[in-house]
Order: C-alpha cells, then sequence, then structure tokens
C-alpha cells in the first residue's frame, strides 16, 4: 500500500476539484492533507494487514484504533452479504 497517498485518492476521485488547485499550491495542500489525516500511519496499517479483507479487516481496525460497537443479532442479520455498508 506503498502507493496509497492523498494525491492519487484526490485526482482519482475530484479529478476537476484537483485540476483548479493551483500547481504552486498542491505540493504544500498534499503535504498539509497528508500530515493531518496521518497518511503515513495508514499505510502502514494497511501494510501490515494487508491479507485481511471485509469484517476481519474491520475488527483489525477497530482494535488497532482501541475502538469498539454494539450490536444486536437483529442489526447483524441485517447487514448484506455482499456490498456496501454504511455504519454510523
Amino acid at each position: 500500500m506503498q502507493d496509497l497517498t492523498l494525491r492519487k485518492l484526490v485526482e482519482s476521485r475530484a479529478p476537476r476539484w484537483a485540476a483548479r488547485v493551483p500547481s504552486f499550491f498542491r505540493g504544500t495542500l498534499y503535504a498539509f492533507g497528508e500530515r493531518v489525516m496521518r497518511m503515513a500511519d495508514v499505510r502502514a496499517f494497511f501494510s501490515a494487514h494487508r491479507h485481511l479483507r471485509g469484517a476481519e479487516l474491520l475488527d483489525a481496525a477497530l482494535e488497532h484504533l482501541d475502538a469498539s460497537y454494539v450490536m444486536t443479532l437483529r442489526d447483524r442479520q441485517r447487514i448484506p452479504s455482499e456490498g456496501r455498508v454504511v455504519l454510523v
């Protein structure tokens, strides 16, 4: 996951916005964003857990962040086996 950078994420997800940012400011903006979002830590986490997918990856991320969640059996059964899920 060494190729996971803020620049690549922005340019792939919002190319028109990325093109509007003045070129002289782009490098500074991306460097600041990388530090604020701790992208080095994100890359290190994904490198260490590259073998995990799906729920296993989510469990590892929650453990890494020292976070937890509570879910009823009914709610757990409502999670689709495929596709996207939004957790609040």
